[in-house]
């Protein structure tokens, strides 16, 4: 496991230990030696510890509901009153019952439980450790949501965590953020339910979370056993409304009854978030958001892999709608029509590149015949050069498709499209070279060429610190002076020029937003970057208003 970080106020229980129950830092126990308390819920304590066989560093949790339990000046933990020694037993097996549970979970997004035993009164579980910071914590520092691509990559772990969970018969029951940390590789860990607490919290009456939790499980859990019978659908209400904070900054409310309409994800961000700092979400995310924490039970995904499809497609009923409306939509341009996303100035400089000139009616005078003697490498360009114009349009078609909003060309009408440009390429690949028409046909072509080379930069960047270099140009019948001039870097004796400079952003490379904040931190506390107008920019609150 990595170590659940000291948790934060909303998620803090309301009775701690005193200072004196707390095993202190250097204590040795079975093995282990102690280096400090890092964490606390209303049925444990959490340790750093290190092994002293292996040399391993660990994280050692001690069932020790604090409003019932003391330890002894010989270390021994036992329950204080005798009218809450039941209680304690069945807290004491929940912890077990939930280690157990967890050792035969194997999947690198769930925390992983290596030894379990019993001493001094009470049961102690070893976990191995990673570093992390709760998911609670870091949302709340981040000056805005993240964008869709961290949130897929976020559920789709923790959705794999929990099937392998569900696998086991049982209902996980203990998700909200700050059971959720973010390793320091940019994937979360979900930590354990903390039945033990769950059930404390059912024997005294009083609630397992605080108020500011209770919202992220659904209406009808809170009655249910800690471990009932598999029901997944607790589990992908909770994960929902993860995310629906994730998105917002917003807690839910706490007390909803079952059958009340929710606020519906879109409608959250409009009023959580502001305008410059909202990115954009995908309907099926927002659907699938929506009806997992739908207030009527029945509207909600039955499992990990029904969820999984409604977040490629979106719930069923959206589905029926969007279909509904497609079918019922004016036809703004014809089915096969797959251009007419392109630029018409682009499209007719192409279609005027790859089209034969009609042959004229009157038969011209007939001409010596004369034997091309150059080699067949010379006549390649014009091939290349008009199967690149096609492979152009096809690459803008697709970046095009994709800015304009998911706009679904039929697919049908595709493979059309691509014999005719095949079949325009080859017409001009087998025109007479060697007249002045086709030279001309020739340079319109390359700079159809570069006008797609400047469409697909636009509309696809390259990666961070690559570069992208444009492809060459065959020498034209234009002659030399056609050609680029070539670039300062190319010369000989030129010194090479740096293409950007150095900046915190920089040097974070690619990684989701989640773990771009953190680079940043990381980054802005060097003194190097401290005064940098990256590191000084001001956080713009996403408080809701």
């Amino acid at each position: 496991m990595t170590s659940p970080a000291p948790q934060p106020d909303a998620a803090r229980p309301a009775a701690l230990p005193n200072a004196d129950q707390v095993l202190p830092s250097g204590h040795r126990l079975d093995g282990y030696e102690l280096h400090g308390l890092i964490a606390a819920s209303g049925s444990s304590l959490s340790y750093l510890a290190t092994d002293l066989e292996l040399g391993l560093t660990v994280v050692l949790m001690e069932y020790f509901p604090a409003a019932l339990a003391r330890r002894d000046g010989a270390g021994l933990v036992a329950c204080v009153e005798d009218r809450h020694a039941a209680a304690y037993q069945r807290g004491l097996a929940a912890f077990v019952d939930e280690a157990r549970m967890l050792a035969r979970c194997q999947h690198a997004a769930l925390v992983q439980v290596i030894r379990l035993w019993q001493a001094r009164g009470t049961v102690y579980r070893a976990m191995p450790y990673r570093g992390g910071q709760t998911l609670l914590d870091l949302r709340r520092d981040m000056p805005g949501p993240p964008d869709e691509a961290s949130l897929l990559a976020l559920l789709d772990d923790l959705l794999g965590a929990l099937d392998a969970f569900h696998r086991t018969g049982r209902t996980h029951g203990g998700i909200h953020p700050g059971s959720i940390l973010l390793l320091g590789d940019d994937r979360p860990l979900l930590l354990g339910p903390d039945w033990a607490a769950a059930t404390l919290a059912l024997d005294l009456g009083s609630s397992p979370r605080t108020d500011a939790l209770a919202g992220f499980a659904p209406p009808e859990q809170p009655g249910s056993p800690p471990g009932a019978p598999q029901n997944p659908a607790f589990d992908l209400f909770a994960l929902s409304e993860v995310v629906r904070f994730c998105i917002s900054g917003a807690m839910p409310p706490s007390a909803r009854p079952s059958g009340e309409p929710r606020e519906a994800t879109a409608a959250l961000i409009e009023r959580c978030v502001t305008s410059d700092a909202r990115p954009r979400y995908s309907l099926p995310l927002l659907h699938t958001l929506d009806a997992a924490t739908s207030g009527w039970p029945q509207e909600r995904p039955a499992g990990v892999a029904q969820y999984r499809a409604w977040l490629l497609g979106g719930p069923p009923a959206e589905r029926r709608a969007a279909e509904e409306a497609v079918a019922m939509a004016p036809v703004s341009a014809a089915p096969d029509d797959a251009n007419a996303f392109l630029s018409p100035e682009f499209l007719a400089q192409l279609r005027r590149a790859n089209t034969v000139p009609p042959r004229p009616e009157s038969v011209p005078p007939v001409r010596p015949e004369v034997r091309d003697t150059a080699p067949r490498a010379r006549r390649a360009p014009a091939r290349r050069v008009a199967a690149l114009a096609a492979l152009g349009m096809l690459a803008a078609l697709a970046a095009g498709l994709w800015q304009a909003g998911r706009m679904e060309a039929p697919m049908a009408a595709l493979p059309a499209f691509i014999d005719a440009a095949a079949s325009g390429a080859a017409r001009s690949t087998d025109a007479d070279t060697g007249t002045d028409a086709t030279a001309a046909r020739r340079a319109r072509i390359e700079a159809d060429l570069r006008r797609a080379e400047e469409l697909l930069a636009r509309s696809a960047p390259a990666e961070a610190g690559t570069p992208s270099e444009p492809l060459p140009i065959e020498p034209t019948a234009a002659g030399p002076s056609s050609a680029p001039p070539a670039s300062a870097a190319s010369q000989p004796g030129s010194s090479p020029t740096r293409r950007s400079a150095e900046t915190p952003r920089s040097n974070c490379g690619k990684r989701s937003d989640f773990a771009l904040y953190r680079c940043m931190q990381t980054q802005c506390a060097k003194p190097r970057w401290k005064a940098h107008a990256q590191c000084l920019a001001p956080k713009t609150g996403d408080t809701p208003r």
